[in-house]
């Protein structure tokens, strides 16, 4: 049906004028609810409330995959058993003699000047794919790779999995690197590989051509590998591989994704046989409170204080090994959270039994939220968002994802007025004595907003300047209004 009037679209542009415009309307019109309805039948059995903003993500993962389908048609060890129905179809490519270009210095997971290279030509199942409005890949063109002034590639034999680009940034790596990884879930039975390649930035001299993954990355892709153990590389000049397994990627970071459902699959499958059972908490509060970081819920400790008193465990993730984390994720009935890098965590599982509540840290359309939705919504049993918060004006200015200036909203901190704290803790069953007064949160939430300042000035931002103080009083004027 959509097929179907995107060619009548096409074929309106050949018409005369008098007969194209009403045509053009009526036809779009009708393709905008034939995707709705479609979207519709498809997420109709999630459990997902806030529907209404994943509509949009389920249409256009599938829109994606069918473009990217004709780059993926390629020989493959595996066919019609890895790909599912209406998700992205799982590939792998065994290919010879392949180049892999590292990253450049200034490089980002917002652009990456490297990857994959048979033939002068890039591999295109090895481009990095962001679901996001105006960027569907990450990886820049071959052009820009700066390959005249690479060194040689030096040739490392044998049989290699594609682990995609190094970031150290835990988030960043477990959201966009280990969804190529999903082969090693299979590799008892049907993959035999030497090690797995993973390209960091370009050292730009032959003495230093590969690193080791620092430990916590170590570990998630130990949790992969089970009991099977291979070489592990992170390289930082060019290498010839002289067979290189390149997978599709099974999961992308971006509001207008989801994962793939055979993914999902295959990640529930493996942490019923590795993880332990024998935490037995049911309400866990994931913390950010001891992270060194701007971006934060501003009364969070105030609130940890709350949660503990109404039997919930306060879990700081950073403070225990990626098993121990995912073993308390997965054994969870209730996970409440803030938006970050914690629920990047739950990405390394399956399907858990645990209703997660997320507290957002930039309002319900937030495409960081939509992100977080995008992750949790297949994975857990329900997923509630409470998105009144406040947030104040930024205090500087930085780049986004597409490379523009714009004011660093995602460095500011947020806070819940004492209205929005109540209904937060109704929300998730706090008994009405364990709630606070006002007096009690607004001295609390003074008390945590200085000590934030004091973090923004630590961090070297300079408050005292005309610009910096204006931001602070806007900043102090607007908590005091909220509580």
């Amino acid at each position: 049906m959509i097929k179907y009037l995107r060619l009548r679209l096409v074929a309106c542009n050949c018409r005369s004028s008098s007969v194209r415009k009403p045509v053009r309307i009526a036809a779009s019109t009708l393709l905008k609810w034939s995707r709705f309805f479609f979207v519709s039948l498809l997420v109709k059995n999630r459990n997902f409330k806030f529907l209404e903003e994943s509509n949009q993500a389920g249409f256009y993962s599938l829109r994606n995959s069918g473009e990217l389908r004709s780059l993926f048609e390629a020989s493959s060890v595996f066919n019609e058993d890895i790909a599912g129905i209406c998700e992205q179809v799982l590939r792998i490519e065994n290919i010879s003699d392949v180049t892999l270009i590292p990253m450049l210095e200034g490089d980002s997971p917002d652009s990456q000047r490297g990857g994959c290279m048979k033939d002068g030509a890039e591999v295109p199942l090895s481009l990095q794919i962001r679901s996001r409005k105006g960027q569907l890949f990450t990886s820049r063109p071959l052009a820009e790779w700066l390959l005249p002034n690479r060194q040689e590639a030096h040739v490392i034999d044998g049989t290699w999995l594609y682990g995609g680009f190094f970031y150290e940034h835990f988030g960043h790596f477990i959201s966009e690197s280990v969804p190529r990884l999903w082969p090693l879930l299979l590799i008892s039975n049907k993959l035999s590989i030497d090690g797995i390649c993973f390209l960091g930035s370009d050292a730009m001299h032959p003495c230093d051509a590969s690193v080791v993954l620092p430990p916590t990355h170590s570990e998630i892709v130990s949790y992969f590998l089970g009991n099977t153990t291979c070489d592990i590389r992170v390289l930082r000049s060019p290498a010839l591989v002289s067979n290189l397994m390149v997978s599709t990627q099974a999961s992308a970071l971006g509001p207008l994704s989801q994962p793939s459902d055979r993914y999902i699959d295959m990640l529930t499958v493996h942490q019923s046989s590795i993880l332990s059972s024998t935490f037995l908490n049911a309400k866990i509060y994931v913390s950010r409170s001891r992270l060194k970081t701007t971006s934060r819920l501003i009364g969070e400790q105030f609130l940890e204080q709350i949660l503990a008193s109404a039997g919930y465990l306060v879990f700081h993730p950073q403070e225990y090994s990626i098993a121990q984390q995912l073993s308390v994720y997965a054994a969870s009935k209730t996970i409440v959270c803030c938006e970050g890098s914690a629920i990047h965590g739950i990405e390394l599982l399956g399907r858990i039994k645990a209703n997660c509540f997320v507290i957002s840290r930039g309002g319900l359309r937030s495409h960081r939220i939509k992100s977080m939705l995008s992750i949790l919504s297949k994975r857990s049993s329900s997923v509630s968002v409470f998105h009144k918060v406040n947030r104040h004006p930024p205090f500087e200015i930085a780049r986004n994802a597409l490379g523009m200036p714009v004011a660093a909203h995602w460095k500011s901190g947020v806070w819940l007025s004492y209205k929005a704290l109540i209904e937060l803790l109704c929300m998730l069953d706090v008994a009405e004595d364990l709630q606070p007064s006002i007096e009690q949160y607004s001295g609390s939430l003074k008390a945590e907003a200085l000590d934030y300042l004091w973090d923004f000035a630590s961090d070297g931002l300079m408050l005292a300047d005309e610009g910096g103080a204006r931001a602070c009083r806007v900043f102090l004027d607007k908590l005091m209004k909220s509580i």
